[in-house]
């Protein structure tokens, strides 16, 4: 990133954030006709979060149980990976468009497939080929050989782009934490934190029994009950988590409960 795109970086104009383009009867329930397949679940549910401004706490469990089970997993990777670079993703597809958008739709059709192509191991024919059914699910029809042409020129430069991406991550940042601090140093480097995909973990009511149960398990030190497992874990079929034995919660937020050390009958 240059000083010139750190000095703009006020400037930039967030797309779609202010836009409202889910054209659907407010009577009609938002699960009614939820999709199952995976790129078109993550459309919908980054639509809700982006345009709706619901929060993905809220929806994401629910929509993932509606979610072939198969498809599961992308489905998270491509919800989490486009919201977390959204705004870096939507900067990369703004400047291969080089004209307005013509939908808001489409912005967010083209950042998953951007971010499939760049982020993911995954077959690029299909996410060529998914992108642009995306765009006839949805009725965009007239997008349909922009985002092919788009994709296929994503591939050609991807070594470029992926480049791009990196520098441009500064632009995922919140307005209000970019103006509260002034030096770029600092803000490359919590944008970059920003990035990591934070550890599972888990509290325990007894973390050496669950370790002995589970020994693909490790140790988190920010708390004694803290414990890390591998990223997408079925935590809901695990017999601990059936018994209460187990939930999910931050190592450092585990210190809260044991700091107020609360007392039965206490309120």
């Amino acid at each position: 990133m240059n000083n010139k795109d750190f000095k703009n970086r006020k400037n930039f104009k967030k797309p779609e954030r202010q836009k409202k383009f889910i054209k659907k009867d407010k009577s009609k329930d938002f699960w009614a006709d939820f999709p199952t397949d995976a790129r078109a679940a993550a459309f919908r549910i980054i639509a809700a979060v982006v345009v709706e401004k619901k929060s993905l706490n809220f929806i994401l469990d629910k929509a993932k149980s509606l979610v072939n089970a198969e498809d599961r997993a992308l489905f998270q990777n491509l919800v989490y990976g486009v919201l977390r670079e959204f705004f870096a993703l939507s900067k990369i597809r703004d400047e291969m468009l080089n004209k307005k958008l013509e939908s808001p739709e489409l912005g967010i059709i083209l950042n998953l497939g951007i971010f499939q192509l760049l982020r993911l191991n995954l077959a690029e024919y299909a996410v060529l080929n998914e992108t642009v059914e995306l765009c006839k699910k949805n009725k965009l029809f007239f997008a349909v050989a922009v985002v092919n042409a788009i994709l296929r020129n994503v591939l050609r430069k991807k070594a470029e782009l992926l480049e791009k991406l990196e520098s441009y991550k500064i632009y995922n940042l919140p307005l209000w934490l970019f103006k509260a601090y002034k030096d770029k140093d600092l803000l490359l480097k919590i944008a970059t934190a920003n990035l990591e995909i934070p550890p599972f973990t888990l509290r325990c009511r007894d973390r050496d029994l669950f370790l002995t149960n589970n020994p693909t398990a490790q140790i988190n030190p920010l708390h004694p009950q803290a414990v890390i497992i591998e990223n997408g874990t079925k935590i809901e079929e695990l017999a601990e988590f059936k018994s209460g034995a187990i939930s999910v919660q931050d190592g450092s937020a585990q210190w809260a409960a044991t700091i107020l050390n609360p007392q039965n009958g206490e309120k």
